[in-house]
């Protein structure tokens, strides 16, 4: 039955009788993957900057 139609002489939206999706391993990838690039570049700012601090510490005091 196509998406949106009369059945009965009443309107039955897309998907109400479809069977519910079930997430395979591709979509845990997909869904890991997008985290690491939302939080990976801040973090490596963070680091990045530590890592500045720290080493122009080690020059202003040595």
């Amino acid at each position: 039955m196509p998406p949106g139609v009369f059945k009965n002489d009443q309107f039955e939206p897309a998907g109400v009788n479809e069977t519910p999706i079930k997430p395979d391993w591709k979509d845990f990838v997909a869904l890991t993957v997008a985290a690491y690039q939302v939080v990976l570049p801040p973090l490596l700012m963070i680091l990045a900057g530590i890592l500045l601090v720290f080493f122009l510490m080690t020059l202003l005091f040595h």
